[in-house]
């Protein structure tokens, strides 16, 4: 077994190794690996800290000795060690436009920048001039956002055109005229006599478990969100009308003689098949005519029912608002009170009915930030069961009192009983 101290100094002179090969080379042994031509050349400069007739040297001020010593050396050049192309990333300025606001996280820089900022000057008839390199917070348009900061725009950005408040209809008003108080009880009517027709004509539903109930509502929202495939492409099959399934198994043992039948025959019907696909082949090819206009009735019949689609999702759209939830959005009936439902007959005399809250909450899901819910209203129990304090314990006491007394009356009788039994002997 060899020496640890041996074993120790192998290693050392291991490390040494391999120190010595990873250490970069000084100057001086860069210098030992180099020909003389390449360290040494001849000064024909005369001297001078330029180019080689002296121009740039007579030219600069200072003494010859100066001159000198600002100039490189070769043999420094040769043993300096080449610095790296690019060590790091170096930021690139920002590339905006002249009329163009910067992001508003750049937005005090550019105003550092750029220096005091200039007030703005409103004529008599014009609307004003921003001044040039001003981030205006209260400007109607906002700078173009970039990066994570337009992804973060695109998440809280309106999905509607929706108004925070709806005005009403002028015939809602504390006293309207007569012609636009006609006009919103004629549309409040139209939408209570539409309710009534769709429940008298819409057949009723049978009733279907939670799984395929689920499953109907999901497709439901699939498309009326808009996702669904605008057209279908319906592929047929060879057209001979055979059903994609297995023919029966024959489980009897065929002969030889059968099978060579059997083959013989399968390869008839295919040759046939495949000579009555060549023949319509080329009837088709014979009647390209009839076949382009074919094509361009159903391109034009699928173009119709595209834009007719397109228009019902948008005239849907500008009428309510997408769906986000399992209840559709409907909007609250008119502030408007029908002839028999007027308190002597005066509008003045309207009964105030409208909830803000209620408002809120219809403006909330017109510009779809939460999704349509409805009220919940607890059902009152047919059966009350309500307690008295002490019924069940009057009870129980008046029961063992009427057990004592049939008690003490049933021993009354047997002492009767055993008297005369006594009195008889």
């Amino acid at each position: 077994m060899p020496k640890r101290r041996n074993s120790k100094a192998a290693w050392r002179a291991l490390a040494d190794d391999v120190a010595d090969a990873v250490r970069a080379p000084s100057a001086r042994e860069d210098a030992a690996t180099k020909t003389n031509d390449a360290l040494f050349y001849v000064d024909r400069a005369g001297g001078g800290g330029g180019d080689s007739n002296g121009a740039r040297g007579r030219d600069n001020a200072g003494t010859k000795r100066e001159r000198a010593r600002q100039r490189a050396l070769k043999i420094d050049a040769a043993c300096e060690k080449a610095p790296a192309a690019r060590a790091y990333p170096t930021p690139v300025k920002l590339r905006a436009g002249k009329m163009c606001n910067p992001p508003p996280s750049r937005a005090l820089e550019a105003v550092r920048v750029k220096g005091k900022a200039k007030p703005v000057v409103k004529g008599a008839g014009s609307k004003g001039k921003k001044a040039d390199g001003v981030f205006d917070v209260w400007a109607s348009k906002a700078p173009r956002a970039r990066g994570v900061n337009k992804l973060a725009r695109k998440l809280t950005a309106p999905t509607t055109n929706a108004k925070a408040v709806a005005p009403e209809h002028p015939g809602c008003s504390f006293n309207p005229p007569k012609d636009a108080r006609e006009d919103v009880v004629a549309v409040a009517l139209a939408k209570e006599f539409k309710a009534k027709q769709a429940r008298y004509l819409d057949p009723v539903t049978v009733p279907v478990s939670n799984v395929v109930a689920e499953a109907n509502l999901v497709n439901e929202l699939y498309f009326e969100s808009g996702f669904g495939e605008d057209e279908t492409d319906d592929e047929d099959g060879d057209g001979d009308g055979k059903l994609s399934i297995n023919p029966a198994v024959n489980a009897d043992k065929y002969t030889r003689t059968k099978r060579n039948k059997l083959k013989r025959r399968a390869e008839a019907e295919a040759i046939e098949q495949a000579n009555k696909k060549a023949k319509q082949l080329r009837r088709d090819l014979s009647n390209l005519k009839a076949l382009n206009k074919e094509i361009e009735a159903e391109e034009e019949e699928r173009k119709a029912n595209l834009a007719r689609r397109n228009a019902v999702r948008a005239e849907r759209r500008a009428s309510q608002p997408s769906r986000l939830g399992k209840l559709r959005h409907k909007e609250a009936d008119a502030d408007v009170r029908f002839a028999d439902e007027l308190d002597g007959g005066s509008l003045r005399t309207l009964k105030p009915g409208v909830s803000l809250l209620g408002d809120r909450l219809k403006s909330y899901e017109r510009r779809e930030i939460i999704e349509p819910r409805r009220k919940i209203e607890r059902k009152k129990a047919k059966a009350v069961m309500k307690y008295e304090p002490g019924a069940r314990g009057e009870k129980e006491i008046e029961l063992m009192v009427a057990a004592e007394k049939s008690k003490q009356r049933i021993s009354e009788l047997r002492a009767l009983v055993a008297a005369g039994d006594r009195g008889a002997s």
